[in-house]
């Protein structure tokens, strides 16, 4: 009889502990960024059989979106994300809270300004978002934000991200509807009872 309580406690706090999955397994900034560094040096062993070129992209004299040859004095940004130089045409800005990066979950972010060929999710997350993220997450941006430079690969990347982390959030926390009685059982249910 105990071995049963055990298992009828155990199974209740574990459905306790499951019960926000999206909030409990959100992935924060911090990891998105891990996960993009090691997406990005993958992506690099292509330009391998390139000595120039993979030269050039490794030391940051080449943007790493278009490939253009950054000028001499010129100093180029520095992309959060993948840390490569990227010219200002290849560059989004992004909001991000004054906090520690391991601390953000990463729908808690927004793109300030994208880059011109940006694509429609990251747009989206602009418009929506970029106003009222201090609203939507007061908890977050109390101690103020920061815009950051983002290339336009680590954008699209990124974008899919929060749009996926967003839609799993506002899914979990959409009331369930009930589940609708067919018209003509609950008729064949009243008929039967008459």
């Amino acid at each position: 009889m105990s071995f049963l309580r055990r298992v009828a406690g155990r199974s209740l706090r574990d459905r306790e502990e499951f019960s926000h999955p999206v909030e409990s397994l959100a992935l924060t900034v911090d990891e998105v960024i891990n996960v993009r560094r090691v997406l990005v040096k993958a992506e690099m062993e292509k330009y391998l059989q390139s000595k120039e070129l993979y030269n050039n992209l490794k030391r940051g004299k080449v943007c790493c979106c278009c490939r253009v040859r950054f000028p001499l004095l010129s100093w180029p940004s520095c992309c959060l994300f993948c840390k490569r130089s990227v010219c200002s045409a290849c560059s989004a800005k992004m909001k991000i809270p004054s906090k520690k990066m391991a601390h953000i979950p990463v729908y808690a972010v927004g793109f300030h300004a994208a880059p011109k060929d940006q694509g429609h999710k990251s747009q989206v997350l602009k418009c929506e978002h970029s106003v009222c993220l201090e609203e939507e997450f007061p908890q977050l941006y109390t101690h103020g934000c920061s815009l950051r430079d983002v290339c336009s690969d680590c954008s699209n990347f990124v974008a899919d991200v929060v749009w996926s982390s967003r839609r799993s959030l506002h899914v979990l926390n959409t009331p369930k509807r009930e589940p609708r009685t067919d018209v003509l059982s609950e008729r064949a249910q009243e008929r039967t009872q008459d």
